[in-house]
């Protein structure tokens, strides 16, 4: 193992990766930016679709009799926080990459924002995408993730409410506007569950189920 300067695109290293099924939301919301023409926002979209962790399976190297895979899959609804238009997409984009669907708070953001993006997106991509109008509400439903749009005075606002809240901390992912316009993306690993299995394919009685250790 070594230390790495900067953190690779290519989250998921070694062995034979697979995907058990296509993102049809991310793909259809890919080609709905490609058609508005909005080159920096492609490439964003581009990006995700490229590095998305959306349902990876990965078959591990092992000993002869024994299969093992490592899986991730979405952690859970991820609240988005945005602030402009290209923000949004981004946040919805991030959630469908990671396998999660988009739950977006209206609390705090401009009208102009949010309905003319939300009111022309694709259909697939639509229907992974809830409203809710607080973080308060937000906060009823399993949550995976926060990703924030904004400067460090309402990020931090924003941590010290999820900070006082019941269950396990969550730490809100923030970006500037800027940042996102300049294709600086949010950390997709931080938004999936991951999952180890090995079997013993040689177990006794032809039922290697029973051998199976998670």
């Amino acid at each position: 193992n070594k230390l790495l300067s900067q953190r690779p695109d290519q989250l998921v290293l070694g062995g034979k990766v697979q995907k058990a099924a296509t993102n049809e939301a991310l793909g259809s919301l890919q080609q709905w930016a490609d058609s508005h023409g909005d080159k920096a926002l492609s490439k964003s979209l581009k990006h995700l679709a490229d590095v998305s962790l959306f349902n990876t399976r990965v078959e591990l190297p092992g000993p002869t009799g024994e299969a093992n895979t490592y899986s991730l899959k979405g952690r859970g609804a991820v609240v988005c926080v945005p602030a402009t238009k290209h923000g949004l997409v981004v946040q919805v984009a991030t959630s469908l990459a990671s396998g999660n669907e988009a739950l977006i708070v209206r609390e705090g953001v401009a009208a102009e924002v949010l309905e003319p993006v939300l009111t022309q997106l694709p259909e697939a991509a639509r229907k992974r995408v809830v409203l809710v109008d607080s973080l308060k509400e937000a906060m009823s439903r399993r949550i995976g993730g926060v990703i924030f749009e904004g400067d460090c005075d309402a990020l931090k606002s924003l941590s010290q409410f999820l900070a006082e809240q019941d269950g396990p901390v969550l730490q809100a992912q923030g970006r500037t506007s800027t940042e996102l316009a300049n294709g600086q993306l949010y950390r997709m690993e931080l938004l999936v569950a991951e999952r180890s299995l090995s079997v013993n394919t040689a177990a006794a009685g032809g039922n290697a189920t029973l051998m199976a250790v998670v």
